[in-house]
């Protein structure tokens, strides 16, 4: 499920600028963990305050995203014009 962030206000505080994966694990004795790729290499953050603030990122980006079917309905129509 691919969403989107449109290029006008609302933005998140503090976007990613490469792209991220965060794992969360179903475990509670797990730690989640933050995958960082970058041009330089992969980077993995497992201190627990570096997690949070990629956790409360995500969730930023999650408010400000557009829903699902807007996602796929402005690439339609983003399609058409080209």
């Amino acid at each position: 499920m691919a969403r989107l962030v449109r290029f006008e206000p609302p933005w998140p505080a503090d976007p990613p600028k490469d792209p991220l994966d965060r794992l969360g694990f179903a475990d509670p004795t797990d730690q989640d963990v933050v995958h960082l790729e970058s041009s330089t290499g992969d980077v993995y953050l497992e201190q627990a305050d570096q997690v949070e603030r990629y956790r409360a990122n995500f969730e930023q980006l999650q408010v400000v995203a557009l829903p699902p079917n807007e996602s796929t309905a402005f690439l339609a129509e983003l399609t058409k014009k080209l």
